[in-house]
């Protein structure tokens, strides 16, 4: 295992990570869009 799959698979992760925050933040919008509904 060399250093360049090291960084390889750093850089996969922090892709992933930064994917699946970007779809918690729609989600999380998606939900206070909903519960503005609800108020309203």
């Amino acid at each position: 295992m060399g250093f360049k799959d090291i960084e390889k698979r750093a850089r996969d992760y922090a892709e992933k990570m930064s994917e699946s925050r970007k779809k918690e933040q729609e989600h999380s919008e998606l939900i206070a869009a909903e519960d503005q509904d609800k108020t309203e």
